[in-house]
């Protein structure tokens, strides 16, 4: 439980795929796939999730339209291949990124309940 939301993280080799199936339009399911070969490999699984899908990938050639509401590229150049500095530091700078403002947002919602 973070911040007052359950978060499950599923890797090619870990996590319960089944819990996709219970997720509803409330949820957000993101997938960070740096080449896009992830993404393809769980679009079967995503195709039918009730969630928000979110793509964050650095290959710009790449899109699964239908499997994802959202494509997000950490990069506007096309980097295919996994060795990068977007790979390395671009998916982690988006992450901070990310929860930094999910944090700020949440900060701003308890204060505007408490007056």
């Amino acid at each position: 439980l973070v911040m007052h939301k359950l978060i499950y993280i599923l890797t090619d080799s870990e996590g319960d795929v089944d819990g996709l199936s219970q997720l509803d339009e409330g949820d957000l399911v993101i997938v960070i796939s740096v080449t896009g070969n992830y993404a393809k490999a769980v679009s079967a699984e995503l195709s039918d999730v009730r969630a928000t899908r979110v793509l964050l990938t650095q290959n710009t050639s790449f899109d699964l339209p239908g499997v994802f509401d959202w494509t997000l590229y950490i990069s506007q150049a096309a980097h295919e291949r996994g060795n990068t500095v977007y790979a390395e530091y671009g998916i982690r700078y988006f992450c901070d990124l990310l929860y930094n403002c999910y944090f700020r947002l949440l900060e701003e919602d308890r204060k505007e309940n408490r007056a």
